[in-house]
């Protein structure tokens, strides 16, 4: 059986509708847009680079664009990893420069700033599979070989698997967050 090339987790649509109740609808679809405007970023960078997306799935942590059979090199995935927070915080500074031209656009977009700002941040984390730990392996393998360095980096994993269970636990008792948990 062919394998689709588009992929949809049932549990991304539950987070979707648990981030609709939790915060508010524009929240959730600006949630949605910068991580799509983020994986584009890598989807396009990627094709630049000569690549072939070969899958494209929504999941509970959100989007992800795989490349299966084909062997990143080294500077390219470092590239390939860099542009989707690059295309974020591109994009919250554009948003940004409209604020000037534009005050009142500030009310409706001052959540795509800051959404675009944490996934961009939060994607620059040195944890595997996240874009910084992506390029974390990749420059740390000039050093040791791959799977030393991707071995290295579930100490990062497990460190801030820690911290943010830590921070879950704490804010169930200040401001219930469950985002902590997930990331944990």
């Amino acid at each position: 059986m062919k394998e689709r090339k588009f992929n949809v987790n049932p549990a991304f649509f539950i987070i979707l509708i648990w981030l609709i109740f939790a915060t508010d609808i524009i929240v959730a679809v600006s949630y949605f847009l910068v991580i799509l405007i983020h994986e584009l970023g890598h989807y396009y960078v990627a094709k630049y680079c000569g690549y072939k997306l070969s899958k494209f799935s929504l999941s509970p942590y959100g989007v992800s664009l795989s490349y299966y059979g084909q062997t990143l090199e080294q500077k390219d995935e470092i590239y390939i990893a860099l542009a989707g927070p690059v295309v974020n915080l591109v994009v919250a500074l554009i948003t940004v420069a409209f604020w000037w031209i534009f005050p009142t656009f500030y009310l409706v977009s001052y959540n795509f700033v800051e959404v675009n700002l944490i996934i961009a941040l939060t994607n620059l984390l040195p944890a595997f599979p996240l874009d910084g730990g992506r390029v974390f392996v990749s420059l740390f393998s000039n050093i040791v070989e791959r799977r030393k360095a991707l071995k290295i980096t579930i100490i990062f994993n497990v460190v801030l698997s820690v911290m943010f269970f830590i921070l879950f636990f704490i804010f169930c008792f200040i401001n219930f967050n469950p985002t902590y948990m997930l990331f944990s």
